[in-house]
């Protein structure tokens, strides 16, 4: 019944969403990031880390998708290295700018945005009201998502995009991000967090190689 209710409080909340418009408000979606596939050494040393939940929320208007941590939100149990805090993606300029946090150092990198091709399955099923279909990026057979078309936004959280709806699940190695509210966007988009270190994208595949 809880389920229930929260599917329809959610489906409700979109309907409002849609009868307004999405050029002049934008919308914040919120998702989880929970752990998948705990090794047998983590689940007997470390069965806490099941209730490990990082929420992003994400921020959609004229083209361009803007990732921030919601660092009050999160509950981080597992030590997660090179996760980004902030993430911004241009798709009228093409470009990116992401924030990862790794050993404790927030780096700043701005680059062109990399093409990401997905494989669309023939799969299909409902979640959360909405019908989904399955991609599997071409280039990493790791990375899987649902998307849909019955809402008429094209992003995702984290570094999904590239695929024709709204993203409602995405699998990315060992953790799962699952699409929780949508609501309306009030303010204007995140700015980068400040102090971060500028480097290049190949500099920072240097630093994480030591």
């Amino acid at each position: 019944m809880k389920h229930l209710s929260f599917t329809i409080l959610f489906l409700l909340m979109c309907n409002c969403l849609l009868a307004q418009s999405q050029t002049e408000k934008g919308v914040k979606l919120t998702y989880f990031r929970t752990p998948l596939g705990l090794t047998e050494f983590e689940q007997q040393n470390h069965p806490e880390a099941i209730n490990d939940k990082v929420v992003y929320d994400t921020y959609y208007k004229d083209g361009v998708v803007v990732m921030v941590e919601n660092t009050a939100k999160s509950q981080h149990i597992m030590k997660t290295n090179g996760f980004e805090v902030y993430r911004k993606i241009d798709f009228i300029n093409n470009t990116t700018t992401y924030q990862p946090v790794y050993n404790d150092t927030l780096y700043l990198i701005k680059d062109d945005l990399p093409a990401m091709e997905w494989e669309i399955t023939d799969e299909s099923k409902v979640i959360g009201g909405w019908n989904c279909t399955k991609a599997i990026r071409k280039d990493n057979k790791g990375m899987e998502a649902w998307f849909t078309t019955d809402l008429p936004f094209t992003c995702g959280p984290y570094d999904c995009y590239g695929l024709p709806g709204l993203v409602v699940s995405y699998k990315r190695y060992f953790f799962l991000f699952t699409l929780q509210e949508i609501n309306a966007m009030d303010d204007k988009l995140p700015e980068e967090l400040k102090g971060g270190t500028a480097v290049s994208r190949a500099e920072y595949k240097e630093i994480r190689k030591h």
